[in-house]
């Protein structure tokens, strides 16, 4: 039997990923599920199942040897079931957004996942997965095999109803609007059974040949007409033929009436507008001719001057020479971040820049020069919301060793 720690490993070989981060990504997928199992929504376990919660309602369970009465609890259970293969991507979805990994490892696991479960119940492994369950292949000559829900993952969909135990009462006492049953024994009201999974191919077989059968059977009934026998009603007592004529008759009325409104709307926005432009009086223009002044023409070489002297005072703030600091102690690099740039996360430019004078930005020797980038190096803007992500993501990467 292939046990959890033993499935993270043959995850990690198929995938090439990490063990721990292979194991994160179980879990969180394990995580995933039981949030929608919770919430009441089926769950598409890759091409292996589809596992949906059923709700079963309280009862008064009989006992058939004692004869005593018990009222049981409201209590949910877990079914699997296998249905038409669809390209369900939610709970990839739910997956991608909760892992902390990149989308790239995440994909490949979830993808990875489903084929290898597969292929080691056609060999015919057993796997016990925790905490989701007990997968076990079928004998040699049936086809399927059997899922158990795991005892944890039953004692969270029920946490509900945890506070509310199996009690016993009186015989003689009798509860309006609920059900009675007759169980073998009370201990095994809320027992969990393996259920059988067919295979998406035999039940696609299945589907087929019941397809087919109905078919059949269509082309071999014999279909024999009955001539309508129309009987003559008198005038006005069917209402029913009136209605589509009366409805037609409306309908005609209130597009007629739209239609009259928008040719009076637009009649008038048209007369109101040109009486507007009757009552303004005529403007005629007139061309005056008049000589250029001395000065004239002094004002645009001023103006020329002034703008070229401004060009070259932005051209000399623009070229700035590299800037230097010398550590002192106490000095840190998100310190130097937050004067120059305006934010602490910033500081790892600071290290990429200098990555080959401090391999080690949380311990620099006092007296080490460094060089601080400019802002248009980077792309460094303290104002801009992706610049920040994106220092924040190096950031997490040095932190996990990837930078």
């Amino acid at each position: 039997m292939i046990e959890s720690q033993q499935w993270i490993h043959l995850i990690a070989n198929e995938t090439h990923l990490s063990k721990s981060v292979c194991s994160q990504l179980w879990e969180q997928l394990n995580q995933c599920i039981l949030f929608r199992l919770q919430a009441h929504n089926p769950c598409h376990f890759g091409t292996i199942c589809t596992l949906q919660t059923k709700k079963e309602s309280e009862f008064v369970a009989i006992d058939k040897n004692s004869k005593k009465q018990y009222l049981v609890p409201p209590h949910i259970y877990l079914i699997a079931s296998s249905l038409e293969k669809k390209n369900n991507e939610t709970l990839l979805q739910f997956l991608m957004e909760e892992a902390k990994t990149n989308e790239k490892n995440t994909q490949l696991f979830y993808h990875s996942l489903f084929p290898l479960l597969e292929e080691h119940l056609e060999k015919g492994h057993s796997l016990s997965l925790e905490p989701l369950g007990l997968f076990t292949p079928s004998k040699e000559d049936e086809k399927g095999y059997f899922f158990t829900p795991s005892s944890q993952l039953s004692q969270q969909l029920n946490k509900v109803f945890q506070a509310f135990p199996i009690k016993a009462i009186p015989t003689d006492k009798e509860l309006s609007n609920i059900d009675y049953r007759e169980v073998d024994d009370i201990d095994s009201v809320f027992a969990i059974s393996s259920q059988k999974i067919h295979p998406l191919e035999s039940v696609l077989e299945e589907k087929e040949n019941l397809n087919s059968s109905q078919e059949s059977s269509q082309e071999t009934d014999i279909i024999i007409p009955i001539p309508s026998i129309e009987e003559e009603e008198p005038e006005g007592s069917s209402k029913e033929d009136k209605w589509p004529t009366v409805i037609k008759w409306y309908c005609k009325y209130f597009f007629t009436l739209l239609l009259l409104a928008l040719i009076s709307y637009y009649t008038y926005g048209f007369l109101s507008h040109k009486e507007q432009h009757k009552d303004k009086p005529e403007t005629k223009i007139q061309k005056v001719h008049t000589k250029p002044l001395p000065q004239a023409k002094e004002k645009p070489k001023e103006v020329v001057k002034a703008k070229k002297k401004g060009d070259s005072i932005r051209k000399k703030t623009t070229a700035r020479p590299p800037k230097f600091v010398q550590i002192k102690k106490g000095d840190r690099l998100v310190d130097f971040a937050l004067k120059e740039y305006g934010h602490k996360f910033f500081w790892v430019y600071i290290y990429i820049a200098n990555k080959s004078i401090i391999p080690n930005p949380d311990n620099i020797a006092i007296g080490t020069r460094l060089r601080l980038p400019k802002a248009d190096e980077y792309n460094i803007d303290a104002q801009n919301p992706y610049s920040l992500q994106k220092a924040d993501s190096l950031n997490k990467a040095y932190h996990r060793g990837e930078l």
